[in-house]
């Protein structure tokens, strides 16, 4: 005759969760050589029984943040036990939103506002690009960031509630650098025009800008701080300039605008007319 073997309990259950979320512990992977009989839940790892069932799940909710120990224990039969237990931390779940693409200097949103937290006293503690080094501590969900150079990071944010549970969530960024240039859609010959590239975002410093006022390829302006220049086109024509942005870290973009240049209206008269008749 095999004797009897006692179960082997199993138990999994989430990891994190809010305070006052249904949460299920289920130890349906638990196994016996005849069969398990019941399943005694200790919910919060205390010691006491919270629970006996049958079933071998059972929901429950916290009320309170920490980090509990819940356990089961699997009875057979023949009255022989096993006991298992899970770690599930209550009280905070990070949650990290942000723009999947920024332009360089421009400020944009992190966003913690979706982390489930319990308690009072909850922190945020922003690690803007992602190199470990802490920009700021805030007791708001939420923090206004700009990035100086173009790239790929991954922001972070670790929450903290008053009883000192903490979690964290990243989120990617792809920050652009963007040249822009804006002109007058139309003026007259012999008119001066302002190209204005106020609106390109770079990053970097001693931000530079270079002209190429027809569009030819060739850049007729030395590299200038201002990002403005006038000029004056003496001919008609339709003509799309482009301006270069570079910066010191080696950064350089492009942007171009159309133009069009009147030449003026023409005046046409018969060759001739007899006196006191209009034309």
């Amino acid at each position: 005759v095999t004797p009897d073997q006692p179960p082997s309990a199993s138990l999994t259950g989430p990891t994190d969760v809010a305070v006052g979320e249904e949460v299920t512990l289920d130890a349906s992977d638990s196994t016996d050589d005849r069969e398990i009989a019941r399943y005694e839940w200790d919910v919060d790892g205390d010691g006491t029984v919270d629970a006996n069932t049958t079933e071998p799940t059972y929901s429950a909710a916290y009320e309170e943040a920490g980090t509990v120990e819940a356990t089961v224990t699997a009875v057979d039969s023949a009255g022989q036990t096993d006991t298992t237990s899970t770690t599930v931390r209550v009280g905070v779940t990070a949650s990290l939103s942000a723009p999947a693409e920024a332009l360089v200097t421009r400020t944009i949103t992190l966003d913690a506002s979706d982390s489930t937290i319990g308690g009072d006293g909850v922190t945020y503690r922003w690690d803007v690009d992602g190199d470990g080094s802490v920009e700021a501590n805030t007791t708001e969900p939420t923090y206004a960031a700009a990035y100086e150079e173009p790239g790929d990071y991954t922001a972070r944010v670790v929450v903290t509630d008053g009883a000192n549970i903490t979690d964290e969530a990243t989120a990617s960024v792809a920050v652009e650098a963007r040249a822009a240039l804006s002109v007058p859609e139309s003026v007259p010959v012999g008119e001066s025009v302002t190209l204005d590239a106020s609106a390109s975002t770079i990053g970097g410093s001693n931000v530079t800008y270079e002209w190429d006022l027809d569009g030819d390829g060739t850049f007729e302006t030395n590299a200038s701080a201002s990002p403005t220049f006038t000029h004056t086109y003496e001919r008609g024509g339709s003509y799309s300039p482009v301006v270069r942005v570079s910066n010191d870290a080696g950064t350089t973009r492009t942007a171009s605008a159309t133009v069009t240049v009147e030449s003026g209206a023409a005046l046409s008269a018969p060759a001739g007319v007899l006196v006191d008749q209009q034309i």
